[in-house]
C-alpha cells in the first residue's frame, strides 16, 4: 500500500509536470514572442512618433497618438484569447491571458486618467509594463522576460529625476524595448533552437 502511494505522488509529480510543460509549449507556440514583439514595436514606433513631433514642436495634440497603441493591439490580444479558448486552455493559458487584458486595461486607463489628472504617468505605466513582463517571465519560465521587466522597473525609477516629456518619451520607449522587444526576440530565438513552430 506504501509502495502505490510512493508510485502514485510520483505520478501526480509526472502529471503536473507535464501540464505545466504542456502549457508552456501552448505560450511559447501561440502567444510568447509574438504578444511582446507585437505590443513592444508598436508601442515603441508610436513612442518615436511622439517624441519626434515633441522635438519638432508639432501638433499640440500629439498626446491622443497614444491611444493608437490600444486600439491597434487589443484586437490582436483579444484574437489570441478567443483562439486559445477554443482550444482547451489549461489553466496556466487561461491566467495569461486575463493578467494580460488586466495590465492592458489598468495601463490604459492610467494614461486616459492622466488628460485630466497630473501624476507620473511614464512612471507609473513603466513600472506596470516592466511587472507585466516579469509576471509573463515567471509564468512561462524564461529568466530573459524576467530580466528584461526587472530592467524595465530600475529604468522606470528615473522618470522620478525628469521634468522633460520629450525625454520621458524616449526612456519610456527605452524601457518598452528593453521589456517587450529583447526578450521577445530572444524567447523567439529559444524556441526556434528547440525546434518549436509559432505565431
Amino acid at each position: 500500500m506504501e509502495n502505490e502511494k510512493k508510485l502514485s505522488d510520483r505520478e501526480s509529480f509526472e502529471i503536473i509536470t507535464r501540464m505545466i510543460e504542456q502549457a508552456r509549449a501552448n505560450i511559447d507556440s501561440k502567444m510568447g514572442p509574438s504578444v511582446l514583439l507585437f505590443w513592444g514595436y508598436t508601442t515603441v514606433i508610436v513612442g518615436l512618433i511622439i517624441a519626434l513631433l515633441g522635438y519638432l514642436d508639432l501638433w499640440p495634440h500629439r498626446s491622443f497618438l497614444w491611444l493608437l497603441i490600444p486600439l491597434i493591439c487589443y484586437p490582436r490580444i483579444i484574437k489570441y484569447i478567443k483562439k486559445s479558448n477554443g482550444k482547451h486552455p489549461s489553466y496556466l493559458d487561461i491566467s495569461i491571458n486575463y493578467i494580460s487584458l488586466l495590465y492592458i486595461v489598468i495601463c490604459t486607463t492610467v494614461a486616459v486618467a492622466s488628460v485630466w489628472i497630473t501624476f507620473p504617468v511614464f512612471f507609473i505605466e513603466g513600472l506596470l509594463i516592466s511587472m507585466w513582463t516579469v509576471t509573463i517571465g515567471v509564468l512561462v519560465k524564461f529568466k530573459k522576460i524576467m530580466l528584461g521587466g526587472i530592467f524595465g522597473i530600475i529604468l522606470s525609477h528615473l522618470f522620478l529625476f525628469f521634468n522633460d516629456q520629450n525625454l520621458e518619451i524616449v526612456l519610456f520607449v527605452l524601457i518598452i524595448f528593453c521589456s517587450f522587444v529583447i526578450p521577445g526576440h530572444l524567447f523567439s530565438a529559444s524556441l526556434k533552437s528547440r525546434g518549436d513552430n509559432h505565431e
